[in-house]
């Protein structure tokens, strides 16, 4: 089973990238956030309607424009404090990182949200009570001494309000965070099981291909040893090329084997117009390649250059190894033509192959060398032998 612990969101609490939140949502905010601003902040007016409902109060009125302001002083230093929270969260998504800047941010809010209520309630909704010394605050009266003590209770009451809201905030996040994680467990899961059910069924459809060429093989009568020399090879190349393709790199001597098995089904075909000369280093045999990179190569130079000649021609292959470069070099009569998609497919995968493998200093050309004869070169530098590194 596949390893979902990347999914575990108990120490993160996920990006904030241009593409979750583009500039819009990120200034301004969805619907879905004014909605909740306007439930929470509505809510807290509600709460506190036993101060301004009560017919005995005697600043019944000012209590509810005390709560409307805070609601709406509550509402201006959340949504600058949610567009710095998603500041914070473009850099990380970890808690731990978070924790210092939540707090600051928390902080510096609730300062700013008790300071325009003092001002507020200072220079319009109590100036005259406050004036007069006649503000009652619980059991006693504040004057205008005891202003400081006013503004810390706000301050107070301004901690505890962007407290709650920070709360909702990331519960909510981390909630959605979860659930998100959820989701794509079970996909990752439906996809392991996708994968699994896909591998058997590969497996299966080798085992029925190899038991039809059998079949095939044992209805060749006995004295056309070149047909069932044929499907023996056909039957090898792709046992070989199922076992070895699975595989980022295999040995050259296990490529080169492969393309033994190529070769007699080509030649087969080609007969004397085929003429391959093999140049191999020994010392070449165990470096490692990606797999079928030369059967590409050598099908390339036969389909593209050998079989377009009535003469057929020689098939070069040619792999030396001097210090730590590798070199394959796969020569064929003929002319490079641009007009095969086939053709140019086929080198594409090999230049993205080889690059994936050993990274850009890998060097593979195609070149017309002569009037009339074709190079592919492929240069690995840095490539040690598989017996030099084992272990």
């Amino acid at each position: 089973m596949a390893n979902l612990s990347f999914l575990d969101s108990s120490s993160h609490l996920g990006l904030a990238t241009p593409q979750t939140h583009p500039w819009r949502r990120r200034w301004l905010g969805s619907r879905d956030y004014w909605i909740a601003q306007g439930v929470g902040w509505g809510g807290f007016i509600g709460l506190t309607s036993q101060n301004w409902l009560n017919p005995a109060a005697g600043n019944a009125s000012k209590a509810l424009l005390e709560a409307v302001c805070t609601a709406g002083f509550g509402i201006l230093a959340t949504h600058p404090l949610r567009i710095l929270l998603l500041v914070f969260r473009r850099h990380t998504d970890s808690w731990a990182a978070l924790a210092p800047r939540i707090l600051g941010a928390w902080l510096a809010a609730s300062l700013a949200m008790a300071g325009s209520l003092s001002l507020v309630s200072v220079g319009w909704l109590y100036a005259d009570e406050l004036a007069a010394g006649t503000l009652v605050q619980g059991d006693r009266n504040l004057v205008q001494g005891d202003g400081w003590a006013a503004y810390l209770g706000m301050l107070t009451c301004g901690l505890f309000l962007i407290g709650i809201w920070l709360s909702l905030y990331f519960g909510y996040h981390n909630y959605r965070q979860s659930r998100d994680n959820a989701e794509a467990r079970l996909r990752l899961e439906a996809q392991v099981r996708e994968a699994e059910l896909r591998a058997l069924k590969s497996q299966l459809k080798p085992h029925f291909l190899f038991n039809s060429l059998n079949t095939i093989r044992a209805l060749i009568p006995h004295d056309l040893p070149a047909p069932r020399h044929g499907v023996t090879a056909l039957s090898e190349l792709l046992r070989a090329a199922l076992q070895q393709g699975d595989r980022p790199l295999i040995s050259f001597r296990a490529e080169m084997e492969l393309v033994d098995y190529f070769l007699t089904l080509e030649q087969l075909r080609h007969e004397s117009r085929l003429r391959v000369r093999r140049e191999i280093d020994p010392a070449t045999l165990d470096c490692e390649i990606p797999p079928l990179v030369v059967v590409t190569l050598v099908e390339n130079a036969i389909t593209h250059g050998i079989a377009r000649r009535p003469e057929g021609g020689e098939l070069v292959i040619t792999a030396t190894h001097t210090g730590a470069a590798f070199e394959i070099i796969v020569q064929n009569p003929g002319r490079i033509r641009g007009d095969s998609d086939s053709h140019r497919l086929g080198l594409r995968n090999i230049r993205a192959q080889v690059a994936l493998c050993f990274g850009p200093s890998v060097q593979f050309e195609l070149t017309q060398d002569e009037a009339d004869t074709v190079t592919a070169r492929l240069q690995v530098p840095g490539v040690e032998t598989a017996s030099a590194i084992a272990p």
